[in-house]
């Protein structure tokens, strides 16, 4: 597993018409990391140790 810090607590939220549930990523996580909307994660978990690994997949270069 990598290093990791803990940002934060967050609450799952649930997404009307759906059966999803959401997770927000702190405001200062966005900035730093330059996320926005849409943008793609990889999503991991692990069921022994009930951990969920969200990593922003690489983005590509267009033209």
């Amino acid at each position: 597993m990598p290093d990791m810090r803990l940002v934060t607590v967050r609450k799952l939220y649930h997404v009307s018409g759906s059966k999803a549930l959401v997770v927000t990523i702190p405001r200062s996580i966005v900035k730093e990391w330059g996320l926005k909307a849409g943008d793609e994660v990889l999503v991991s978990v692990s069921d022994e140790k009930r951990i969920i690994v969200l990593k922003p997949l690489e983005k590509t270069r267009e033209g």
